[in-house]
C-alpha cells in the first residue's frame, strides 16, 4: 500500500535520481562503489518509470535516460539494466526523436551483437516498439531493415534477423501480416534456397510457414500465384524457390492442397523432362543435380497425401501419368545419389499403391519394363557408395518386383544366349552383389545385410516353394554364420534367416541343401589356400606383400585394442 505522501515526494525523489545519475555516470565515476550506487540508481528509475502512474518522465529528462541507455549498450557490463530500463520506457510510450534513434541502435545491436542473449534483448526491445507504438505506414521502415539484414554476411546475424521476422509475423494482427504479406514472403522463399548455412534455411522455412498459417486464404491464393509464375520461369534457381514453397503450402494445407494440384501435376510432368537433366553437361551440373532433386521430393509429398495422389492418378490425365513414371525411371541410374534415392523411393510409392489397389498399371504387366527396372534397381545396389537408406529402399522395391515376377502367368520370349526373366534370376543377381561385397569390402556390410533382407522377404512369400532357391540363397547365408572376421550383427542376421528358410522347408530337404552350402564354402576356403600356396612358389614377391601387409593388419588391431582397454580403464566407474 503506498504511503499517503508518495505521490507528492515522487517528482522529488526522481529528481533526485537524476542527480545522482548525472553526478556518477560521467566517464571515469562509474567505480568501485560507485558503480554500486548507478545501478541502484538505474533500477529507482526503471520502476518509477514503468510502475508509477502518475509519474511521467520530461522530454529533458527523456533526453539525459536515452543518452545513458545508448552509452550502456556498449558497455557489456551494464546492457541488462539499459534493456530493463529502454523496455519500461517502450511500456509507457514515450515518445521523442531520440528514441527512434535510440531503436536503430537497437536493431543494429540485434543483429550485430556477438553475444546470443544480447541479440534476444536486442529484438525483444525492438518487438516490443513494433508492437506498442502506432507506427502506421512507418513499420514497412523497420521490417525492410530485418528483411535487408539476411544478406548479412555472418550467420548469426542472419539468423538473428529471420527469428526477428518470424516474432513478428506471429505476435502481428492478422490484418498487419497480410497487409505485408508479399514483401516478407518473398525473401523469405528466397533465402530457403540462398543462404549457406543449414539452420538459417530452416528458420526461412519455418518463418514461411508461419507466415501462410496467419494469412487468410484469399491471401494464400495470391502468394500461390507468385510460385506458379517462378514455376515457369527460365531460370533454375527460380524454380527451387517455387518447389520448395509449394512443398510448405502441401504441409500446412494437406488435403486442401488438391486444389492446386489440378493446376500444377501438368506442369510438374514437363519440368521432369529427362532432356532437360543431361548429365554429360558440366556447365551448372549441380544446380541442375540439386533442382531435378528438389523436383523428385516434392512429387513424393504430394503423392503421399491421398487427396493429391488421387488427381495425380485420376483417368483424365492418365498420359501424363503415364509420362511421369517414364521420366522418373530414367533417373533411377542418375550419377548424384540424392536423385536416385528420391526416384526409388517414388517407386516404393508407386509399387505400394499397385499393390493395395486393383489398378493394372501397364509398366508393371510388361516382361520388359519389369526387366528393365529390376535390372536397374540392382545396378543401385552395386554402386559403392550407396547409402544404408538408399540400400534398404532399393530391397523393398526388389521384393515387390520379386512377387510381381513369381506370379507372372506368361514365360517372356527372349534372344538366344539370354536368360530369360524369372524369379531365379532375380535371386540369383542379387546374390552377386553380397559375395561382391564380402570380396572387394569385407569391413562393410550393409548389402550383404540387405540382400539377407531380400532372402527372407522372398521366403516367407513363397513358403514351400523356397526349397527351389535353397542352392541359391545358402551358400552366402553360411559364408557369413561361420565367420568369425565378420561382425556380431551380420552373423545374427544369417543365423536369423537361415531358421526362416528351415521352418519353411521339410527338414531333410534343408539338411541336404545346408550340408551342401557348407561344402561348397569348405571348397572354396580349400582352394583359396592352394592358390596363395601355389603363389607362393611362382610370385614369392608378391606373397611377401601379402603377408606383411597381413602382419600390418595385425599390428595395428592390436593397437587398437590396447588403446581401447587404456580408453576403458579412464572412465569413472559408476556406482550401481
Amino acid at each position: 500500500m503506498a504511503l499517503p505522501s508518495t505521490k507528492q515526494l515522487i517528482p522529488q525523489l526522481a529528481a533526485k535520481v537524476f542527480v545522482l545519475l548525472s553526478n556518477y555516470t560521467s566517464a571515469g565515476a562509474a567505480k568501485g562503489e560507485n558503480q554500486e550506487l548507478i545501478v541502484l540508481a538505474f533500477k529507482t528509475v526503471t520502476v518509477l518509470v514503468r510502475d508509477v502512474t502518475s509519474y511521467r518522465i520530461n522530454a529533458d529528462q527523456l533526453k539525459v535516460l536515452l543518452h545513458w541507455v545508448e552509452q550502456d549498450l556498449e558497455d557489456r557490463h551494464r546492457q541488462a539494466s539499459a534493456f530493463t530500463l529502454l523496455r519500461a520506457m517502450l511500456s509507457k510510450r514515450v515518445a521523442g526523436a531520440e528514441l527512434e534513434e535510440t531503436i536503430r541502435r537497437v536493431q543494429k545491436l540485434a543483429i550485430q551483437a556477438e553475444s546470443e542473449h544480447v541479440r534476444l534483448h536486442a529484438r525483444q526491445c525492438c518487438l516490443q516498439y513494433l508492437i506498442t507504438y502506432p507506427l502506421g505506414k512507418r513499420i514497412k521502415k523497420q521490417m525492410d531493415f530485418f528483411i535487408g539484414q539476411l544478406t548479412y554476411e555472418q550467420e548469426n546475424g542472419r539468423e538473428s534477423a529471420l527469428e526477428m521476422i518470424a516474432t513478428c509475423i506471429q505476435s502481428f494482427p492478422q490484418q498487419t501480416v497480410e497487409e505485408y504479406s508479399t514483401m516478407l514472403f518473398i525473401p523469405l522463399a528466397a533465402q530457403i534456397i540462398n543462404d549457406d548455412a543449414e539452420k538459417c534455411r530452416k528458420l526461412a522455412a519455418l518463418a514461411v510457414k508461419a507466415l501462410l498459417n496467419k494469412v487468410e486464404m484469399a491471401g494464400r491464393d495470391e502468394l500461390f500465384s507468385l510460385v506458379l509464375a517462378w514455376l515457369q520461369e527460365n531460370e533454375i534457381p527460380v524454380r527451387r524457390v517455387a518447389l520448395l514453397a509449394a512443398g510448405i503450402y502441401v504441409e500446412i494445407e494437406a488435403d486442401a492442397f488438391v486444389k492446386r494440384m489440378r493446376q500444377l501435376f501438368e506442369l510438374l510432368v514437363a519440368r521432369l523432362d529427362p532432356s532437360q537433366f543431361d548429365p554429360e553437361k558440366e556447365t551448372g551440373q549441380q544446380l541442375r543435380d540439386h533442382y531435378l532433386y528438389n523436383l523428385l521430393t516434392f512429387l513424393l509429398k504430394v503423392a503421399t497425401n491421398e487427396a493429391c495422389a488421387e488427381v495425380m492418378m485420376a483417368d483424365e490425365v492418365a498420359d501424363q501419368w503415364q509420362t511421369m513414371w517414364n521420366s522418373i525411371r530414367q533417373f533411377l541410374l542418375y550419377p548424384h545419389m540424392w536423385v536416385r534415392l528420391a526416384a526409388a523411393q517414388l517407386f516404393g510409392w508407386f509399387f505400394a499403391q499397385s499393390k493395395n489397389s486393383n489398378r493394372e498399371d501397364t509398366m508393371l504387366t510388361s516382361h520388359k519394363m519389369l526387366r528393365e527396372l529390376t535390372s536397374k534397381f540392382v545396378e543401385q545396389l552395386r554402386t559403392p557408395d550407396a547409402s544404408e537408406v538408399l540400400t534398404n529402399q532399393i530391397i523393398k522395391n526388389l521384393v515387390y518386383l520379386a512377387q510381381r515376377i513369381h506370379r507372372l502367368q506368361v514365360e517372356e520370349e527372349v534372344e538366344e544366349g539370354k536368360k530369360p526373366l524369372s524369379l531365379l534370376w532375380l535371386v540369383q543377381r542379387v546374390r552377386k552383389e553380397a559375395n561382391a561385397e564380402a570380396a572387394l569390402n569385407p569391413t562393410l556390410s550393409v548389402k550383404r545385410s540387405a540382400v539377407f533382407k531380400f532372402f527372407a522377404a522372398v521366403a516367407t512369400d513363397l513358403q514351400r516353394q523356397v526349397a527351389d532357391y535353397l542352392e541359391v540363397m545358402l551358400p552366402p547365408i553360411c559364408r557369413e554364420m561361420y565367420n568369425q572376421a565378420v561382425d556380431e550383427e551380420l552373423r545374427i542376421l544369417a543365423a536369423e534367416v537361415c531358421e526362416i528358410l528351415k521352418g519353411l522347408t521339410d527338414p531333410p530337404v534343408f539338411a541336404q541343401a545346408l550340408v551342401q552350402a557348407q561344402a561348397k564354402w569348405g571348397m572354396h576356403k580349400l582352394e583359396r589356400k592352394r592358390k596363395l600356396a601355389i603363389e607362393a612358389v611362382d610370385n614369392p614377391q608378391k606373397a611377401a606383400l601379402r603377408k606383411i601387409r597381413r602382419q600390418e593388419l595385425k599390428k595395428n588391431a592390436k593397437k587398437r585394442k590396447i588403446k581401447e582397454r587404456i580408453e576403458g580403464a579412464k572412465k569413472p566407474k559408476v556406482l550401481p
